[in-house]
């Protein structure tokens, strides 16, 4: 068993080296079209399309990173009460460039009456997470 969660833990260490070098190259080709200046209507919406694609991807990655540590208790999770509303601003904050690109809007009600969590500060970021997928 320990012999299969180190070659885990390693195929997720390479892969995950892969993957941020990949990202690193989009992310270098995208910035070197937005330094050329003006850049024509059509071509300026599909650069933003994909740093916003590169932007997800590598908090997918990280999410990935972080449920591998988790798996192997290499990342502790430090619980506190937050407000839920809270997390659910943030979250819905979080959100807004996909929203604009999409041309989508949305309206949070949310109960007057505060509802506690028992949650880790990346529960936000998840949750931004889940609902971009």
């Amino acid at each position: 068993m320990a012999n299969a969660d180190r070659d885990q833990s390693q195929f997720i260490a390479i892969m995950t080296h892969e993957l941020r070098h990949r990202i690193a190259i989009m992310q270098m080709f995208i910035d070197l079209l937005q330094k050329h200046g003006a850049l024509p209507a059509e071509v300026e919406q599909d650069r933003c399309i994909i740093a916003g694609q590169i932007n997800h991807l590598s908090r997918l990655l990280n999410d990935l990173v972080d449920v591998g540590r988790l798996a192997f208790d290499k990342l502790k999770l430090r619980f506190e009460r937050v407000e839920s509303g809270d997390v659910i601003h943030g979250a819905v904050d979080a959100m807004q460039p996909m929203f604009a690109r999409n041309e989508q809007r949305l309206k949070l009600k949310l109960a007057r009456k505060e509802h506690y969590l028992k949650a880790d500060a990346k529960a936000q970021p998840l949750l931004a997470s889940a609902d971009d997928s």
